[in-house]
C-alpha cells in the first residue's frame, strides 16, 4: 500500500495524547462498576472483551472513562493496548491516555499505540529485568507523522476501523463455531449410551515431564507449555536437550499422546494437546503426558473433550491456587469427570469436529490478513 507521508506534520506521542492519572478511592460508590487487569486485554485485539466484577472486590484504583486508551506498560513485549468502550478502574500497571483535543482525532489514537513500531520503542524503553515496565513520559518521546488536515486523519479512522469491522465479523463467526462445539459434545451425552468416568479409568499412563537444564541447541527438541496451543502443538519456539537415550526414551513422546499443562497462571492452566509431529521430542517439567486406553476412549475424542468449555469447567474445579500460579497435579487430574459415549459416537464428534478446525483456520487466516493490511497501513505513518 502506497502512501506518501512527506507532507505530513512529525510530532511526538507527547504533541497529541496525555496520561491520566485520576483515581478514586471507592469504586464501587462512585458507580464504577468494571475493573480491567493486563490478563482482560488480549494481545492484538483493539476490543476489551472481558474485565471483572468490582462488586467480586478489587484493588484497583485509576480510573478510566469510554473513549480512552489503555495500554499495558508492564511487558509490553505482551503487546496489550485496546479502547476503552465502557468506564471502570484498572490495574497501576496499564497507562490511561487519551488525545489531545485538537491534536489528533481520538478515533485514531487505538491504532497509533497498536503499531509494531510503538510496540517495539515501548519495549526499548522499558526497564526492570524479571517485570519490565515503561513510562509515559518515554513514550512521550516517540515521533511519528499525522496528516495536517482533520479531514485526512478521518478518512484514515474511517478505513482502519472499517478492516477492524471485518475483524470482528470473522471472531464472532468464530465464537459462533465455539459454541457450535460445545452443542456437539452436550448433544452427544444425551445418548442412551452415553456415560461419566474419570481421566483416572480412560487412561493407560500419566508421567510427568524432565526438569533438565534446557539450551538453544541440543540433541532433542522439549516441548514447553508455550508449546500447546489450542488443542495443537506449535513447534515455532523450542528449547533443546542433550540426554542418554536411556534416559530420553523414558520421556519420548509418542503419535496421540496427549500433553497437559499442570502449572500456568489460573487462568490458563490445564492447557491441553494432541500430540501429532513426526520426529523424537521430549516434554518439560510443568506438562503431564496421558496415554489413553484406546479400546475405551479415542485420544482425538479425548482431546477435543479436554478443550471444550465443558471440558475445562470439570479441568478447573481441580485447580489448586498459588500467589502467582495454579497447579493440577497428577492425583487431582486423575479426578477429572469426562463425558464418553460410543466409539462410533466419539468417531462421529470427531469428524464434526475436524470440520469445525478447519473452518476455524480459514477464519484466522482472514483475521490475519485483515491485521497484516492495518499493520502495513499504520506502520508507513511510523515513518518519520
Amino acid at each position: 500500500m502506497m502512501i506518501s507521508t512527506s507532507q505530513w506534520d512529525k510530532v511526538t506521542l507527547g504533541d497529541i495524547a496525555q496520561c491520566l492519572t485520576v483515581a478514586t478511592k471507592n469504586p464501587l460508590s462512585e458507580g464504577f462498576n468494571r475493573y480491567v487487569g493486563l490478563e482482560h486485554i488480549e494481545p492484538g485485539n483493539i476490543h476489551i472483551t472481558s474485565w471483572g466484577d468490582v462488586a467480586d472486590g478489587t484493588t484497583f484504583t485509576r480510573v478510566f472513562r469510554k473513549g480512552q486508551v489503555l495500554f499495558g506498560k508492564r511487558r509490553a513485549y505482551q503487546k496489550k493496548a485496546a479502547l476503552a468502550e465502557f468506564e471502570g478502574v484498572c490495574s497501576g500497571d496499564i497507562l490511561v491516555c487519551e488525545a489531545i483535543d485538537g491534536a489528533v482525532i481520538p478515533e485514531l489514537l487505538p491504532f497509533i499505540v497498536q503499531s509494531d513500531r510503538f510496540f517495539d520503542y515501548a519495549i526499548k524503553t522499558s526497564a526492570g529485568s524479571l517485570s519490565p515496565r515503561t513510562k509515559f513520559k518515554d513514550l512521550a518521546k516517540f515521533t511519528l507523522r499525522l496528516p495536517t488536515k482533520k479531514g485526512d486523519q478521518k478518512r484514515i479512522a474511517d478505513l482502519l476501523w472499517g478492516i477492524d469491522g471485518t475483524i470482528e465479523a470473522h471472531r464472532v463467526l468464530r465464537e459462533s463455531l465455539e459454541l457450535y462445539s460445545s452443542a456437539i459434545f452436550s448433544e452427544g451425552m444425551k445418548s442412551d449410551k452415553s456415560r461419566k468416568a474419570t481421566i483416572g479409568n480412560l487412561i493407560e499412563s500419566i508421567k510427568y515431564g524432565l526438569s533438565e537444564k534446557l539450551h538453544q541447541k541440543a540433541k532433542y527438541p522439549v516441548l514447553r507449555m508455550n508449546n500447546l496451543s489450542a488443542g495443537k502443538i506449535d513447534i515455532q519456539d523450542l528449547k533443546y536437550v542433550d540426554l542418554s537415550k536411556g534416559v530420553a526414551d523414558k520421556y519420548l513422546l509418542k503419535e496421540n499422546d496427549i500433553l497437559f499443562n499442570r502449572t500456568n497462571s489460573f487462568d490458563l492452566v490445564g492447557k491441553t494437546s494432541i500430540f501429532k509431529e513426526k520426529g523424537e521430542y521430549l516434554y518439560a517439567s510443568y506438562l503431564l503426558r496421558l496415554r489413553v486406553k484406546k479400546e475405551i476412549i479415542e485420544p482425538d475424542y479425548l482431546n477435543y473433550y479436554m478443550n471444550s468449555s465443558l471440558g475445562i469447567f470439570n479441568i478447573r474445579k481441580h485447580r489448586t491456587p498459588g500467589v502467582s500460579q495454579s497447579n493440577i497435579n497428577a492425583k487431582n487430574l486423575l479426578k477429572v469427570e469426562v463425558s464418553i459415549c460410543s466409539m462410533s459416537e466419539q468417531k462421529r464428534i470427531i469428524k464434526l469436529m475436524n470440520e469445525i478446525e478447519k473452518l476455524k483456520c480459514e477464519i484466522e487466516k482472514q483475521i490475519f490478513k485483515s491485521k497484516t493490511i492495518t499493520n502495513s497501513f499504520i506502520n508507513k505513518m511510523m515513518d518519520s
